[in-house]
């Protein structure tokens, strides 16, 4: 990989997105822009198109604003290009304003431009595009002949020379203008990739820069989150040296194995813990969870600090308690109605996967079941009246978010789940919980019957409620359906 970079600087002539992808395709590394010339629009235009250019052909060119710096410069003479000065001929370099243009005459945005400079001084525009001898100075303005004839760029920069020795006449002005933050604040909004800085004095204006973009980027983490690349940063690290365990996993490893696609390492740990041969691995479907195990915590260890409580938690409880009924034979000898608990996956990437709520597995399940309980003359429809004859077609349980005392404006004022305060029975306006009248009037009679508290929970309706497991079933028609949850202040807010 070279080393050497290719900065080029973006001008009208070269700005198009045919001439751009040439000089991405030349090799050009970073595009850089001169704030000192053209305006907002034309910049906001070419960083654009780069990024275009990036997205759509696989470039990475990236993208370097210039600052202008605070300097003495010659303003907008009104002409549309460059104006030419002639040898010999006559200037007056003034700190008037007025609009448009004037013969033989430019601008410096500067009031104090003149101080100190004496007739025989000599003015250099751009470091050389033309030069110009002081022959009258009248007030604050300069009346000057042109010794070397050249062109005079729109905001071009001025300096000033005696005897041949640079005047430094900006150490007064400070290295970053007001244009310049503005500038600064422009390249942010378009996530350019570099800002630099012209005419830099001393290293505190390097720091003063760097401080205020450590600042911007904190106050937007704070403020929007921190947003990672789901493709770069979520890259699993399975070890930072990586090379081949031993010279028997070459041995060992077959030329087509599954191997082939994926790292020695990572096929030596499989296969060790699997205690099978590498080829014996046929495919592969890996998945990164957390393995730091649960414990209490807080002043009176009163909480529970786990990750996948929800929904980890409310399918512990349906499994022992389906267990916990059926101890003995006898448990089951009056009972007309089939116990079943339904365990989904993958609710947070969708539930239309093959193990999610939305596929048909449960009622596929269910119909199987009624079909080989039933009796030839019971005819067609058991499985909608086996539904519809069910004390409640179904119960919807995971977490509630307890009320948390940092975020007590994300719930309804009396309508606050609360810890330890009994089952939460969860409403929405929207209707996207399963809840009904109907259904929570039933499930509170089974909680009071059982001596078990419940709470009622009313998410706000600026806030976007998932859906449920269950009312993936409401495109069954099934009726009596209810959501309810465990209260719990989880660590990340995903459904506030």
């Amino acid at each position: 990989m070279r080393k050497t970079k290719l900065v080029c600087t973006i001008g009208p002539a070269c700005c198009s997105l045919e001439d751009l992808e040439k000089l991405a395709l030349s090799g050009m590394n970073v595009a850089r822009l001169n704030m000192c010339h053209n305006t907002r629009e034309w910049h906001q235009d070419v960083i654009r198109k780069i990024k275009k250019l990036n997205e759509e052909k696989g470039f990475c060119v990236s993208v370097m604003i210039d600052t202008e710096g605070s300097q003495i410069q010659v303003v907008d003479h009104g002409a549309p290009s460059s104006v030419k000065a002639e040898d010999e001929s006559i200037w007056l370099f003034t700190t008037q304003k007025f609009q448009g243009s004037r013969p033989f005459t430019v601008q410096a945005n500067y009031e104090g431009f003149s101080e100190g400079i004496t007739v025989g001084d000599e003015l250099v525009f751009d470091g050389g595009m033309a030069s110009f001898e002081v022959i009258e100075k009248i007030g604050n303005d300069l009346r000057c002949k042109c010794t070397d004839p050249g062109l005079l760029l729109p905001r071009a920069k001025l300096s000033f020379w005696t005897d041949g020795k640079l005047v430094e006449k900006n150490s007064e002005l400070p290295t970053i203008s007001t244009k310049d933050w503005a500038d600064i604040e422009f390249g942010i909004s378009e996530d350019v990739d570099f800002i630099a800085m012209s005419f830099v004095k001393d290293a505190n204006a390097i720091i003063q820069l760097k401080s205020y973009l450590s600042d911007k980027s904190s106050n937007t983490v704070n403020k929007d989150g921190f947003k990672p690349n789901l493709e770069t940063h979520l890259i699993p690290l399975l070890a930072i040296k990586l090379e081949e365990s031993s010279s028997e996993v070459k041995e060992k490893s077959a030329p087509l194995s599954s191997r082939a696609a994926h790292h020695s390492l990572l096929m030596q740990v499989l296969s060790d813990e699997l205690r099978c041969g590498i080829d014996d691995i046929m495919s592969i479907e890996l998945n990164v969870c957390d393995t730091q195990p649960s414990c209490l915590g807080g002043g009176n260890e009163e909480f529970i600090f786990s990750g996948r409580l929800d929904n980890l938690a409310s399918s512990y409880c349906a499994l022992r308690a389906l267990i916990d009924s059926c101890q003995s034979t006898g448990d089951l000898s009056s009972e007309h109605a089939i116990r079943m608990v339904a365990l989904f996956d993958n609710e947070e990437v969708g539930s239309d996967s093959v193990q999610g709520a939305g596929a048909p597995t449960m009622f596929q399940a269910m119909r199987r079941i009624t079909s080989c309980l039933v009796h030839e003359y019971v005819g067609e429809g058991a499985f909608e009246r086996a539904i519809r004859q069910s004390f409640l077609g179904g119960v919807s349980a995971d977490m509630a978010h307890g009320v948390h005392p940092n975020f007590m404006d994300k719930y309804e004022e009396h309508h606050r789940p609360e810890l330890q305060k009994g089952l939460v029975i969860k409403h929405n306006a929207n209707q996207r919980y399963s809840t009904s009248g109907i259904t929570a009037f039933l499930f509170k009679e089974v909680g009071r019957i059982h001596n078990l508290p419940t709470q009622g929970n009313l998410a706000l309706m600026e806030i976007k409620v998932e859906h449920e497991e269950l009312q993936h079933t409401n495109d069954q028609n099934v009726p009596l359906l209810q959501d309810m949850a465990m209260p719990h202040c989880p660590g990340k807010k995903r459904r506030l």
